[in-house]
């Protein structure tokens, strides 16, 4: 059966990759069907996810936004990577447009911030992980939104790529 963004699914096969270009950039989608394999009942639930992705991403940015500026775990995240990581200005920099060389360091490094990964989890109460990263592999921590199958999000953490 075909499916957007990966065509021709095997429903015996649990994992797929692609890569979608959307708006500014290529993002990365895992399909997990761990929770579903064998079954077909999941596409229908899948397509209406997938077909609001580019709606998601700008709720799911604002969101994030409005947790910086609010002093919440986006804003720790950004402070770890400039206390723990030792992240400064000069290795910013090089990274940024002329306008935001001018802020301080915590908004440059908010400046940086790019959703680059969707981890997609049918059958899951944890539908979809949204995993957004500084531009220029500053660190390999991921700010982490996680939501349910009517694009809900649930919960926004961190964790390491390695983890």
């Amino acid at each position: 059966m075909k499916i957007r963004f990966f065509g021709d699914v095997a429903f015996n096969r649990p994992y797929y990759e692609t890569a979608v270009h959307l708006e500014d950039r290529d993002i990365e989608i895992d399909l997990n069907l761990d929770d579903v394999l064998g079954e077909k009942n999941w596409v229908f639930l899948y397509d209406e996810y997938i077909s609001k992705v580019q709606l998601l991403r700008k709720d799911i940015e604002e969101l994030i936004r409005k947790n910086f500026k609010g002093h919440g775990i986006v804003e720790e995240w950004l402070d770890y990577h400039i206390e723990e990581l030792e992240i400064s200005d000069e290795k910013v920099d090089g990274l940024l447009s002329e306008k935001n060389m001018k802020l301080p360091l915590k908004n440059k490094l908010f400046s940086l911030l790019n959703l680059r990964r969707i981890g997609l989890y049918p059958g899951n109460f944890d539908y979809a992980v949204w995993d957004f990263m500084l531009d220029g592999d500053l660190s390999d921590d991921i700010l982490v939104v996680i939501t349910d199958i009517e694009g809900n999000v649930k919960e926004i953490t961190w964790e390491s790529e390695g983890e």
